[in-house]
């Protein structure tokens, strides 16, 4: 995290309170570990938390109409959908349509023809499974001439050592 300016940390394992001062110090949320008590929060399945702050953060961005770049990896299918969920939570308690899901294999070209397709929809943010999924949609929104965020806002997921999670935004 020390490398990168995330919003939020989400800890699927304890973080050393040091760490957690340290974050919540730089302005970073914390989700995950409670370290006014010391107990380890119980998580029973992050990955839709992950999609619905994915999706809360768009939202809290302006953005009316949300897509979903899912993976088109089988491996890791399942994680995807749990975290499809959150986004689709999300925009329920939003007030908002269903997101708009595309799969996209991680090249430009899979990018574009996805953002081409989000672009017809009317998607002005675009939840991506990982950051590598999100590197393809900001490769997409490059070759169709969209300025990011302005024209379409994207977030992605990385998870870093330790279990811990970035939220990773594209400069607004």
């Amino acid at each position: 995290w020390p490398a990168v300016t995330p919003r939020t940390v989400v800890g699927l394992t304890p973080f050393e309170p040091a760490e957690v001062r340290a974050m919540r110090q730089a302005g970073i949320q914390v989700v995950g570990d409670d370290v006014d008590t010391g107990r380890e929060a119980t998580v029973v399945d992050p990955q839709p938390l992950i999609g619905r702050l994915q999706a809360d953060r768009l939202v809290a961005t302006g953005c009316r109409r949300i897509g979903y770049a899912t993976t088109d990896d089988p491996r890791v299918a399942d994680f995807a959908e749990r975290r499809l969920s959150g986004v689709r939570a999300a925009c329920v308690e939003h007030g908002l349509p269903e997101p708009v899901v595309i799969p996209v294999r991680v090249d430009p070209a899979a990018g574009a023809e996805a953002v081409a397709a989000w672009t017809q929809a009317d998607v002005d943010g675009v939840a991506a499974y990982n950051d590598e999924v999100a590197f393809a949609v900001l490769a997409g929104a490059r070759a169709g001439g969209l300025a990011v965020p302005a024209d379409l806002a994207v977030i992605g997921v990385l998870q870093a050592a330790g279990d811990q999670l970035l939220l990773l935004v594209a400069p607004d």
